[in-house]
């Protein structure tokens, strides 16, 4: 499944797994860590993970400020 965003304003406002995986062009193993480290804040429903999009500009904003 591919999901293909053109803007931040695109973005749904909860994104699965996947689509962040995809958005952020990153391994599943990559974002496994950054998950786990919370260096992504992300919610657990059952077995899947929920990211905010806020939180994922958050990341992006501050990986890009460094």
């Amino acid at each position: 499944m591919n999901f293909y965003y053109t803007s931040e304003d695109e973005l749904p406002l909860v994104m699965t797994f996947n689509e962040v995986r995809e958005f952020l062009m990153i391994s599943r193993q990559t974002l496994l860590k950054l998950l786990a480290a919370d260096i992504i804040h992300g919610v657990k429903v059952g077995k899947q993970w929920r990211i905010y999009k806020d939180e994922l500009l958050k990341y992006m904003q501050s990986e890009n400020n460094t």
